[in-house]
């Protein structure tokens, strides 16, 4: 069963977030959704506006809005890539029961009011940082 529904944003670590934001719209054709600042930058997937249709970030790190990373004191403390899946209201639920039934930690739920969603982060095997995304009201 699939929880998921789509990938909502992919977060890449980059030495110089102008640079890269630079080379995603000049070069692959993306739409920055702001001006990008010194730390992160936003660039549209699908149609300028569309929250739902997956946005590429160019961060410098570190990968969550907190200071600690959940692994403690060790490099890389919130893992080298996020990448953010799009789930059903009706599906998180199930989705958060089946990570924690197989022994996966779950951080959140985590409100982020300025996208509209909820977010619940966890790590794969490899230490990357995934999240389950839901569109609040949806």
């Amino acid at each position: 069963m699939s929880f998921t529904s789509g990938l909502v944003e992919l977060v890449l670590v980059v030495a110089d977030v102008r640079a890269s934001t630079r080379f995603y719209v000049d070069v692959v054709g993306l739409t920055p959704e702001r001006e990008p600042g010194e730390h992160w930058a936003w660039l549209w997937t699908g149609e300028p506006g569309d929250v739902t249709a997956g946005r590429l970030a160019l961060t410098r790190g570190p990968l969550m809005f907190q200071e600690r990373g959940p692994r403690g004191d060790v490099p890389d403390p919130f893992g080298p890539v996020h990448a953010a899946f799009r789930v059903a209201p009706e599906k998180i639920e199930a989705a958060l029961t089946r990570l924690t039934e197989s022994d996966i930690e779950v951080h959140g739920p985590v409100d982020l009011e300025w996208m509209g969603a909820r977010s619940w982060y966890f790590h794969d095997p490899d230490g990357n940082l995934l999240e389950y995304w839901v569109r609040s009201g949806a």
